[in-house]
């Protein structure tokens, strides 16, 4: 249907004015809406603003009272009571009578404070116990009995408030209030202020702590509207005020009520504002503001800090609102504001009509004039209408209609000249044509499709045509195969006017033909009527390019292909050209090779190859050939075979073939038959070093074991002087110490050699941990060091590992902390990092990460120094503290702690001590300690028939040592010289044993093992291999050969017993020191003197295994206070308590130990 243009107004009218109304309007509801969110949230953040200084006062009030408190006369005076055992000199007053004061005093602030349900004044003694207690139970307020009093020692509140500066306090935790241990029925929220107690001495006494109801300090956080409540939580976001009482406290009985869960994208709990918040949120004065319009609620809450000491304890109070009430309003005005809307867009449309109906009488009288005009209608008359664009427009029209008349008779005049120039143009076209038809090149003219409309005779006689009848009306295109190639010319032609190309076809009978084509457009742009084509022969130009083209190819495949570098260079040694081959040699592009000379790549140790060198070279022949080194971009150097030839008088041309892999694959062989020769020499001489270390040890040894045995069989010899025991504990010390010294070089070969091996066993953590403290005590009472061992947490009883290594480790870093500190202290630490019964170690085992840690305030390392000291036979400034040693200690404890898992880490500063450390996963092992032995207990004999031991050795010394030893203690000792003697008389006597020394004339030790297994009547006999040779392949061999078990030179009295008793199965009768000095102790009577309380002994035995001197110490004390008869057995024990004597308190103790309940 046609629409009229008034309808057409009235309609743009109504769209145009019902968008625009519209949307002022919408935007209007928006912005209001908005405010009312606003207005509602700005009232609920002043609610809270308001709830939040009345909690603060609250609290601020409290911390006040407890202060006051604490400051009060009395309180100080029931703390002098104290001190001075229950009376205060200064106001003469009883403790009873300083507590009847201080009950007064505390009953009235719990009668004005009606929140305040408990004061209670707690001392640090006696674990916390509390001095006194007042609190409020319903309405009754009054004093909690003596024995009903608690200890508050491990509360966190009680340890906080001891750690307090006077005058400061600090709020705990709001949580539900317990007793003994256990929440209160019914639950009552509680927040404690606490504030310490001085002494008159300014030392900590003790703390005041008043416990507040926390739901009386929020009473008034219930009397919200019902649009509105309120919420506290922790800093963890756990509930303790909220309407729902399910969630308040919730995480006191194990459950979960948490803001965050409530309201998951926004963060609380951060002391800085969340930056995810969004941009509609407003945070003012600490308050934050946020409108969760997604779920119709409004949000204010504010981060409450009320400890000053811990910025990350806080409460947040917080509030919400509901917008049920605002969206109902303004849904009813967003309903009468749309048929407000309606209404006003009506009104408007219907008003335009009217006015543009009579806006458009002018318009329908031109329109009826316009028509007259143009069906041809002459002397029209046109009314003039003003000066309006109506009557613009009607000025226009007579105008146009007078410029109309005009061109009518200028027309006649324009046929008369057209009709001259065609005459003048025709005789043109004739001259062109005669042009044309007798052109060289043939000229073809078609339509725009390429139909031939002409074609001179040129192009009739080139494509081999009898006329141009035969050419009339065909497609000129039909020339080329492509015809996707004929789209494109047109398309050419069509765009630029113009085309120009080459066409390689046949003739009419077949011929090649080679044309260069020229088209072009005939006529203006747009307006086009045709092609003309050009075409001129190319066939004979064409072949011999293509001719000149393929040689060159030829060349130039055979230039850039070949594998052998070649290169045009001129007199002058510049190169003009090079293929790839050669730049890959150089390394440089061919533009880069081009600007330089064959002197700029030479290497220096090379003559260089210049013009004249060549020139002189080629004069009597063509080629010249020559190896010669050469420089390349990266640096390295290349060989090269150069062949020069002579191209002209200008130029040469250079051929390189690169030898480099040859040159080095001739050098690589000569320097592996030089290696393999220094390889056999370097094998030789460890071979030589291993057997002469094996020869020096058994050397040494030899004699060592009968200084040593000597010795220790002397030392059993109760008769001695002490001047006599002094000279024998010396000559035991200096052989011991040579040992050591021998013993750190083999294992440094072993090392070495990757021959050394770890021996692991089960162990006992403390005895372990014990003995060496023995050791290491002892020699710091020789100096003025004061050596202490701390146990940092409880370490576990048994492990596996290397005990032996483990002690060598420990033993020589606690000697260096001795040795190199002149006076201060040696600090030994042990710590167990992860939990002895649940970490796991590298194979899967149970067990536990033991940190070791040696402390002293020595000499100290420079920075610099650090690393030197871990090589072997290194020491650290030797001009000024030279000592005793190889220099082998360090080097082999840290390649022992690598072997064991661990890494060894010093810290060191010169003049200010060092620290070493280190780390072991120490398996679980399940076996359980066994009690200590009793101390310096001596083996007099054994229970059970006589045992025949058969002693071989080719020294009489080493003899004499053993046969002394085991004869005293009642073996029926005999001796063999050499290996062939041992089988005789083993043959002969049977022995239940025989210790065989290894290296021996006649026959050697192993030699006679084999044969004695050999016979059955000595094929179970228990043989030990004794030797001065401490290899482990020494070792190994003596297994092997059949012994069962191996002990080294120089020999030790325990570990020969040792080996005796476990393979015959002995029972020793031992002497001790105690049965000595206590003859009633000899005939068994060793019950302990004075009865222990079993559950002391217990605790006391823990201790000792823990290391844990303090608390040693500390319990002596207690038990002394309990009875004056333990006072002898406490000052042993605190005095071996004072020297760090572990071993010896276990073995003071190992009597009540026995005696106690299973």
């Amino acid at each position: 249907m046609k629409m009229k243009f008034p309808t057409k107004i009235a309609l743009l009218t109504f769209v145009i004015a019902g968008i625009g109304v519209m949307g002022i309007a919408w935007l209007s509801f928006r912005d209001a809406s908005h405010l009312l969110h606003e207005q509602s949230l700005q009232r609920l953040g002043n609610d809270l603003r308001r709830e939040s200084l009345l909690l603060s006062k609250q609290l601020q009030r409290i911390q006040q009272d407890a202060i006051f408190l604490v400051e009060a006369s009395d309180v100080k005076g029931i703390v002098r009571a104290i001190q001075d055992e229950g009376y205060d000199d200064q106001e003469n007053l009883t403790t009873d009578l300083w507590k009847q004061r201080i009950e007064t005093m505390l009953h009235t602030v719990l009668r004005q404070r009606p929140a305040y349900e408990q004061i209670r004044f707690i001392g640090i003694a006696d674990q916390g116990r509390e001095i006194m207690r007042v609190e409020r139970r319903g309405n009754e307020i009054f004093r909690v009995a003596e024995n009903q009093l608690q200890q508050k020692g491990n509360r966190p509140y009680f340890q906080k408030a001891i750690k307090l500066q006077a005058g400061l306090y600090d709020f705990s935790d709001v949580n539900l209030n317990r007793e003994h241990g256990h929440i209160v029925y019914p639950p009552q929220p509680v927040i404690r202020v606490a504030v310490p107690v001085f002494t008159g001495e300014a030392k900590v006494f003790g703390a005041l702590v008043i416990n507040v109801n926390f739901e009386a300090l929020t009473h008034s956080l219930k009397k919200s509207p019902k649009d509105v409540y309120y919420f506290i939580t922790n800093q963890n976001g756990d509930y303790i005020f909220h309407p729902d009482e399910s969630k308040c406290f919730a995480f006191e009985f194990g459950k979960r009520a948490n803001i965050q869960e409530d309201f998951p994208s926004y963060h609380f709990l951060s002391n800085k504002y969340s930056q995810d918040v969004p941009e509609d949120s407003v945070m003012k004065d600490h308050f934050q503001r946020i409108n969760l319009q997604e779920q119709g609620l409004g949000l204010v809450f504010q981060h409450l800090h009320y400890a000053p000491l811990e910025q990350e304890r806080f409460l947040i109070l917080g509030a919400v609102a509901s917008y049920k009430i605002i969206d109902a309003k303004s849904e009813q005005f967003r309903q009468s504001l749309f048929f407000l809307v309606i209404y006003v867009v009506i009104a408007l449309t219907v008003i335009i009509a009217i006015v543009v109906h009579f806006l458009m009488r002018p318009i329908r009288t031109l329109t009826q004039i316009a028509h007259r005009i143009a069906t041809g209608e002459q002397k029209v008359e046109i009314p003039a209408f003003g000066n309006d664009e109506i009557g613009v427009l009607a000025n226009t029209l007579r105008t146009m209609l007078n410029h109309l008349e005009k061109s009518r008779d200028d027309l006649g005049g324009l046929a008369n000249s057209l009709e001259h120039q065609v005459k003048e143009r025709t005789q043109e076209l004739s001259i062109r044509n005669d042009a044309i038809e007798s052109a060289i090149n043939g000229i073809v003219i078609t339509d725009l499709d390429g139909t031939i409309t002409y074609v001179n005779p040129a192009f009739v006689q080139m494509w081999g045509y009898q006329n141009r009848r035969q050419l009339q009306h065909q497609d000129i295109f039909s020339l080329w195969d492509n015809r996707d190639e004929v789209a494109q010319i047109l398309s050419h032609l069509s765009r630029e006017g113009r085309w120009l190309g080459e066409l390689n076809t046949t003739r009419k009978e077949g011929s090649p033909i080679i044309v260069l084509i020229s088209a072009s457009m005939i006529g203006e742009k747009e307006q086009e009527t045709g092609i003309v084509i050009s075409f001129q022969e190319t066939t004979l130009r064409r072949q011999a390019e293509a001719l000149l083209a393929e040689s060159e190819h030829r060349f130039r495949t055979l230039f850039e292909k070949a594998a052998l570098g070649i290169a045009i260079v001129d007199w002058q040694g510049k190169f003009i050209s090079t293929n790839p081959a050669m730049q890959n040699i150089f390394g440089y592009t061919n533009q880069e090779l081009q600007k330089m000379t064959f002197s700029e790549v030479t290497h220096p140790d090379e003559k260089e190859v210049g013009a004249e060198e060549l020139s002189a070279n080629l004069h009597d022949t063509d080629t010249y050939q020559v190896e010669k080194h050469y420089l390349c971009q990266k640096g390295d150097d290349r060989w090269v075979r150069l062949s020069v030839s002579r191209l002209s008088d200008e130029l040469m041309i250079c051929l390189m073939e690169d030898i480099t892999e040859q040159k080095q694959a001739e050098a690589e062989l000569k320097a592996a038959r030089e290696a393999k020769a220094a390889q056999e020499a370097a094998q030789a001489a460890n071979r030589a070093q291993s057997e002469f270390l094996a020869n020096m040890s058994h050397e040494i040894r030899t004699p060592l074991n009968g200084i040593l045995g000597f010795a220790q069989i002397l030392q059993l010899d109760e008769n001695l002087t002490p001047e006599q025991q002094e000279a024998i504990d010396t000559i035991e010390q200096s052989g011991d110490h040579l040992l050591t010294l021998i013993n750190d070089i083999l294992d440094m070969s072993r090392i070495e050699a990757g021959k050394m091996e770890l021996h692991r066993q089960d162990f006992h953590l403390p005895n372990f941990l014990g003995g060496i403290i023995d050791i290491i005590q002892v020699r710091a009472k020789q100096t003025e060091i004061y050596f202490t061992y701390q146990a940092s947490s409880p370490l576990p009883t048994m492990v596996e590992g290397d005990e032996t290594r483990l002690r060598q480790v420990l033993v020589n870093l606690l000697g260096n902390a001795i040795k190199f500190t002149e006076k201060g202290r040696v600090t030994f630490k042990v710590e167990c990092l992860l939990n002895p019964y649940t970490s796991i170690c590298d194979d899967g085992s149970e067990g536990s990460q033991i940190r070791f840690q040696i402390e002293d305030t020595g000499l100290g390392i420079a920075p610099e120094q650090l690393e030197a000291i871990f090589m072997p036979f290194q020491q650290v400034e030797k001009q000024r503290y030279m000592t005793q040693g190889t220099g082998l200690g360090l080097p082999l404890s840290k390649k022992f702690v690598e072997m064991m898992g661990g890494t060894l880490f010093v810290e060191s500063s010169l003049g200010e001590g060092s620290v070493f450390w280190f780390e072991l996963a120490l398996p679980q092992a399940n076996g359980w300690p066994s009690v200590d032995k009793v101390p310096e207990q001596h083996i007099i004999e054994f229970k059970g028939e006589p045992r025949r031991i058969l002693i071989v050795d080719d020294k009489s010394t080493n003899r004499a040592v053993l046969v002394s030893l085991l004869s005293s203690l009642g073996f029926e000792m005999y001796e063999a010289v050499n290996g062939q003697e041992c089988v005789e008389k083993a043959a002969a006597i049977l022995p239940d044993a025989i210790l065989m020394d290894l290296l021996m004339p006649v026959m050697s030790g192993l030699e006679a093992t084999q044969k004695i297994r050999q016979l059955p009547e000595l094929k179970e006999v228990i043989i030990i291999a004794i030797s001065a040779t401490a290899f482990e392949r020494h070792r190994q061999d003596s297994f092997d050969a059949g012994c069962n078990d191996f002990v080294a030179k120089p020999i030790q009295i325990d570990e020969v017993l040792e080996k005796l008793q476990k393979h015959l199965k002995l029972e020793w009768v031992y002497k001790t020191k105690m049965e000595a000095d206590n003859p009633a102790s000899a005939n068994g009577e060793n019950q302990p003197v004075v009865e222990l309380p079993a559950e002391f002994v217990q605790r006391l035995y823990d201790l000792t295994t823990m290391g844990n001197v303090g608390a040693i110490v500390d319990e002596a004390d207690k038990l002394e206070q309990t009875d004056s008869q333990y006072v002898p057995f406490v000052a042993e024990l605190r005095q071996l308590a004072n020297e760090c004597q572990m071993r010896k308190i276990r073995n003071l103790i190992k009597p009540y130990i026995e005696n106690l309940p299973l």
